[in-house]
């Protein structure tokens, strides 16, 4: 008797969802829904309903696109404009200059170069090598430290 009350008492219909997986799968493997469906009128007609459409999906053509995106968007795109790199052009010729001028001054002043480090003591020579030579060093210690905080903000941006 308990059976039978429990038949009575489970009417409730399968959900929608239920209802789709039921059809996609065909009934496989879901057994207590099949039972349902072979007493239940109203999820027949409503899975009948769902086979329905799902044939009429599967027998939509589909769409066929007669459009070429890619030339479309490769001739909107702007051709690059060839950049001159204007910081390097202003160092090349700040250098060239720098050492032109260089060229030229110890060229008219050779001679006379020759005769201050001469007429200098030995001492002197020195301390204007190490004074020029220790500028030069700090000056790279320089650049250097401060090409490595620029990496550093680079890498970290």
């Amino acid at each position: 008797m308990d059976l039978q009350h429990e038949n009575r008492m489970n009417t409730t219909h399968l959900t929608d969802q239920q209802l789709q997986l039921f059809v996609f799968q065909q009934g496989h493997g879901l057994e207590p829904w099949t039972t349902h469906m072979a007493t239940c009128k109203d999820c027949q007609l409503k899975a009948t309903l769902y086979r329905s459409v799902l044939e009429e999906v599967a027998n939509l053509e589909k769409p066929v696109f007669n459009v070429d995106l890619a030339s479309q968007v490769i001739s909107q795109i702007e051709p690059a404009k060839s950049r001159i790199d204007f910081s390097r052009v202003i160092v090349g010729v700040t250098l060239f200059s720098m050492l032109s001028w260089l060229c030229i001054i110890f060229h008219w002043t050779s001679h006379e170069l020759a005769t201050l480090f001469t007429r200098l003591s030995a001492m002197a020579t020195y301390l204007i090598l190490l004074t020029g030579s220790s500028l030069l060093i700090f000056l790279v210690i320089s650049l250097y430290q401060e090409f490595q905080g620029k990496m550093k903000r680079l890498t970290l941006s």
